[in-house]
């Protein structure tokens, strides 16, 4: 069926294949009395003629975006070309959001879940020792995990007589069952942290490995984390860096005047553990994570030993000093 578009001073009726069947110029006024109902002798006229109908605003307003774009084919049908441009627009939002989940989002991702997985075995942990503690208060933290490991496999007799034990509560005994299943949860929760972490440092060595080698996997990753993505750490000073996971420190410094933070995460490191002077150490790495990532952002290259050598050096200066 015909539609009528009004466009400018100009009213147009086209046919299904958007063929020009009349076309009028018009003044002001009467366009504008067209659009507000209030003049529509040349509407009515025209549906008399044509049997014509108003097309939506949207419609009109894409029909002659697509005239000035010279898109527009006449033979096409324009809601075609409306369900064309609607598949393209889905089309470009998968591969938007295919191109947005790179490796560094999947690595955030096994960063967040390890954290979490950690917070809740520290959690069941601290239930595992009171109860262990009401069996036998002489075993010792660094037992701990032994003891753990025990209760899962043998129950609380196998605890009683790994250790000797005397004397137990004559009613630990009912809440042995949970006891036993709160272990094995423990223990699962490990053996899954370990799996994580075995996954990020795959990632990490195909998507970044140069940053790999310098921080590890687990600092790695909560310093992606951290950053958001991998060009937002690409984007930040070593200083930033440095300073990454270090958040309320900064934010005690910066509203209470209390003694600024040094590090943030790579604290955690090994050289920066082992440092006398951890301040001057974690700067140091923190240049060489700067430049690591880089690296693997922009070129790709293997510059691993290159890095390591450069962060000896510079540790070797520290240490003069």
């Amino acid at each position: 069926m015909p539609f009528i578009i009004i466009a400018g001073k100009r009213i147009i009726v086209l046919d299904n294949n958007y063929h020009v069947l009349e076309e009028r110029e018009l003044d002001n006024q009467k366009i504008l009395g067209i659009i507000e109902n209030k003049e529509i002798g040349i509407i009515e006229e025209l549906k008399e003629k044509y049997s014509a109908r108003m097309s939506s605003d949207k419609q009109r307003k894409r029909f002659w975006e697509l005239v000035r774009e010279k898109k527009i084919i006449l033979k096409k049908n324009f809601e075609e070309i409306l369900r064309e441009e609607r598949e393209l627009g889905i089309e470009y939002s998968k591969q938007r959001i295919d191109k947005e989940f790179g490796l560094d989002k999947a690595i955030i991702m096994l960063s967040n879940t390890l954290e979490e997985t950690r917070k809740a075995r520290n959690i069941i942990g601290v239930k595992l020792r009171e109860f262990i503690s009401m069996i036998d208060p002489k075993i010792s933290k660094e037992e701990f995990e032994n003891a753990i490991r025990i209760i899962n496999e043998k129950g609380i007799n196998g605890l009683i007589e790994e250790y000797r034990i005397g004397f137990i509560p004559s009613k630990i005994k009912i809440i042995e069952k949970t006891i036993r299943e709160t272990a094995r949860k423990y223990i699962d929760l490990y053996s899954l942290g370990e799996e994580i972490n075995r996954e990020i440092e795959l990632l990490m060595k195909e998507y970044c490995p140069n940053f790999l080698s310098i921080t590890g996997p687990s600092i790695g990753s909560k310093l992606l984390a951290q950053a958001g993505s991998m060009k937002n750490l690409v984007e930040m000073p070593s200083s930033t860096i440095q300073l990454l996971g270090a958040e309320k420190a900064l934010f005690r410094h910066l509203t209470t005047g209390a003694r600024a933070p040094k590090h943030g995460y790579i604290l955690q490191h090994p050289i920066v553990k082992k440092a006398k002077k951890k301040g001057r150490a974690a700067r140091a790495l923190a240049e060489v994570i700067s430049m690591a990532v880089r690296i693997d952002y922009f070129s790709g290259r293997d510059a691993t030993k290159e890095l390591e050598e450069l962060l000896e050096k510079k540790l070797r200066v520290i240490e003069k000093k």
